[in-house]
């Protein structure tokens, strides 16, 4: 029992160390809520650590404590050290509005709580059972535990698939010396709260408290969400990156840090390292920069500048990891996919324009309408979201409305063409939990919308 504890500690402390101390870096030293920052810190420093030992297995370099976790703790202290020595003078807090709170606001409390110990005791008493997560995720992870490199990756279930869940899961049982199906689940609820604590910040600027935390309480009412938190899939980890990519982008138009826009590109380069979506988010995390650049007064030459400090990293991540596949697994040993199949793989995508994408159209906006509706997986989430854009004409002058729900609209239509023009199409057609997973995917930019368009904001943000 002591060497779980341990092994959690060092498990937490490494990520939330070294990303907490960038982050600091990255707002210039200002002050975020200590929730905030450590929530933020764990996303990041996770993001960072699976970048480094992919760069490991690339130079084959054997994954172990020594070459994963020495260097990085040596990065954490050499961004830490002077963050100590001007601590009495850091700049003034990164988010300083605040409400009085009220009886609703710690009622709200308490139900979160209660949700959130559930989702800690499932992830934690539970070892892993779902399909994906023994299959794919952690039946990678062992292989990649017990042979320390990449040399097997061509025969990894879905070898096409990024790696950061599989990396994480090694890398937290480096440190038990064994192997552990139940401890491995430990970071799917700590991902849950770096969703939620960055929301109710971010939400907290610019509206009351107390409805800041029922942006919180929309995405636990979704039974669906607080399911998918404990099971070990990848898709809690995927929307946690795709959301602080966007609130980050926003966070940047309003605070006018530089180094916010380039967290919101680590953001947006970590999704595309958790599943091959992830490359289409990066597209659409480029589009609203687009449009936030356009609606800025800055010269043409700033926005040029903002532009590449976006693309240069999320984009270097993103092409890196799909050439070392291409050059170094798929090209050599002739491992071209069969477009006839139906797994997701975006080098196999086979579009078709028939006759028969009309009747495919109207399948797949009855499924949508009827996961959405019909089903036990949101509760009244989407009745209330989609009520909500009645008030969008009192608020179509909020450019962070805009970009939430251009990222929606984007999310939604990249989805509808993908799954009516490919041979995807079936995935959905065929079974539900697909959709379901994917849908997940808009929540919390869904549940933060909702809130802005129902409730007066006290301070504007931009």
């Amino acid at each position: 029992m002591g060497l779980l504890f341990l092994t959690g500690v060092l498990a937490l402390a490494l990520p939330i160390g070294l990303g907490y101390s960038l982050f600091l870096m990255l707002i210039q030293r200002r002050r975020p809520p200590l929730p905030l920052g450590l929530s933020i810190g764990f996303a990041l420093g996770y993001g960072l650590i699976s970048q480094w030992i992919l760069a490991l297995g690339i130079l084959r370099i054997p994954f172990s404590l020594y070459t994963i976790d020495l260097p990085l703790w040596g990065v954490t202290l050499l961004l830490s050290i002077p963050l100590w020595r001007s601590a009495p003078r850091l700049n003034p807090p990164f988010i300083s509005s605040e409400h009085p709170k009220n009886i609703l606001f710690y009622v709200s409390l308490v139900y979160i709580a209660f949700y959130l110990v559930y989702i800690f005791w499932a992830a934690t008493n539970i070892p892993i059972y779902a399909w994906d997560a023994i299959a794919t995720h952690s039946f990678t992870a062992k292989v990649l535990f017990f042979e320390r490199s990449l040399v097997f990756q061509k025969n990894f279930p879905h070898y096409s698939y990024p790696l950061h869940i599989p990396f994480i899961e090694m890398w937290i049982n480096l440190h038990l010396n064994r192997w552990d199906d139940q401890i491995i689940k430990i970071i799917f609820p700590f991902y849950l709260l770096a969703i939620i604590i960055p929301q109710y910040y971010f939400l907290k600027e610019r509206v009351r408290p107390c409805w800041a935390l029922l942006g919180v309480i929309l995405l636990l009412s979704c039974n669906f969400f607080i399911f998918q938190s404990t099971i070990g899939y990848r898709d809690v980890t995927l929307l946690c990156y795709n959301f602080l990519a966007v609130l980050c982008l926003l966070w940047w138009h309003q605070k006018k840090i530089p180094g916010l826009l380039l967290l919101a590109s680590l953001f947006a380069g970590f999704t595309t390292f958790v599943k091959l979506e992830g490359s289409g988010y990066l597209v659409i995390h480029t589009l609203a920069l687009l449009y936030l650049l356009y609606v800025q007064t800055t010269s043409l030459r700033k926005k040029l500048r903002y532009f590449l400090l976006f693309c240069l990293p999320s984009y270097g991540m993103c092409l890196s990891y799909h050439i070392y596949k291409y050059f170094f697994i798929t090209k050599p040993l002739g491992l071209a996919a069969d477009t006839t199949k139906n797994d997701f793989d975006l080098y196999t995508l086979h579009i078709t324009f028939s006759k028969e994408v009309f009747h495919r159209f109207f399948i797949i906006l009855l499924r949508f309408l009827n996961n959405m509706f019909w089903t036990n997986n949101w509760g009244i989430f989407w009745f209330l979201f989609f009520a909500s854009l009645f008030h969008f004409s009192k608020k179509k002058s909020s450019p962070e409305i805009k970009v939430l729900l251009l990222n929606l609209m984007f999310l939604f239509g990249v989805y509808f063409l993908g799954l009516t023009l490919t041979q995807q199409y079936f995935w959905v057609a065929e079974s539900h939990a697909a959709l379901s997973r994917i849908l997940m995917h808009f929540l919390p930019l869904a549940a933060t919308a909702t809130i802005l368009l129902s409730f007066d904001t006290k301070k504007a943000a931009f």
